[in-house]
């Protein structure tokens, strides 16, 4: 709800002590403020993929070069690339969610050089205005290469990376925030979100062998309460490994009692 309300307050909806008064409400007994990640499943993933290729096709190859230089020139309408450059910003903004763990809006609020392939790092800008970096993965750094190729050719008047395609009269206009809000579910249909994507990333990470406290800073958790539902969905015992290390712990009993023993 908080959240609700945050989003009305910054669209003029309510008033600024209506939202203090909200936020000042305590969390109900027995309730968690910490949202439980909601995962997609593998083969959802896999569905994901196969909808955007077959939504929004893109050009092989071999013909894109060809068709982009035309339709630059003038010599194609914008009708022949058009799908071609939905899917690159699509999966540049599907890869920095899943692929990143970059939350929405700052996903939203990236300029061309925050996201350049050739950065070490991509610098995602929090709500706040500060900046946090994080280590630019092999996939994210494709589709991001891939779409600012294109939004070079387009060679917009901003810096912001994600552009309006819906035609070729505002193709170099920004993406508003109201339309990058319903992007997912406009292009590729309901049931999809930017935080299950986040979620989808963070839980395949720690199954795959990341440790939590760098899951931690990939994902910008300011506590590590924040991150431990992570581990549980990923399916681990947080109070089983914590029995298992506090059983090495130097000054543990078993430790104790092995230095007396030895």
């Amino acid at each position: 709800m908080t959240s609700f309300f945050t989003w009305a307050w910054r669209e003029g909806l309510v008033t600024a002590d209506a939202l203090i008064a909200i936020r000042s409400i305590p969390v109900p007994e027995g309730s968690s403020g910490v949202a439980q990640p909601r995962p997609y499943k593998r083969w959802e993933i896999q569905e994901l993929w196969r909808v955007l290729d077959e939504r929004w096709a893109r050009l092989a190859p071999e013909d894109a070069e060809r068709w982009l230089r035309r339709w630059q020139e003038g010599r194609s309408p914008y009708s022949r690339v058009r799908s071609h450059a939905i899917h690159l910003q699509l999966e540049a903004v599907v890869v920095l969610a899943l692929s990143c763990g970059v939350r929405r809006g700052e996903i939203y609020r990236c300029s061309v050089d925050d996201i350049h392939p050739d950065n070490a790092y991509i610098s995602v800008r929090r709500s706040d205005g500060t900046i946090r970096e994080l280590p630019h993965t092999g996939m994210a750094r494709r589709a991001a290469g891939e779409w600012l190729d294109f939004r070079a050719r387009v060679d917009p008047p901003h810096d912001r990376a994600w552009l309006n395609l819906w035609s070729e009269n505002t193709i170099t206009q920004p993406m508003t925030e109201h339309s990058f809000e319903k992007l997912l579910g406009s292009y590729l249909g309901r049931g999809w979100t930017f935080r299950r994507l986040r979620d989808t990333g963070a839980v395949e990470w720690l199954r795959a062998g990341l440790q939590v406290w760098h899951l931690q800073r990939m994902l910008g958790h300011r506590s590590m309460k924040d991150t431990l539902p992570y581990v549980e969905a990923a399916g681990g015992d947080v109070q089983r490994k914590l029995e298992q290390v506090e059983r090495a712990l130097p000054w543990s009993r078993t430790a104790r009692q092995n230095v007396a023993s030895g």
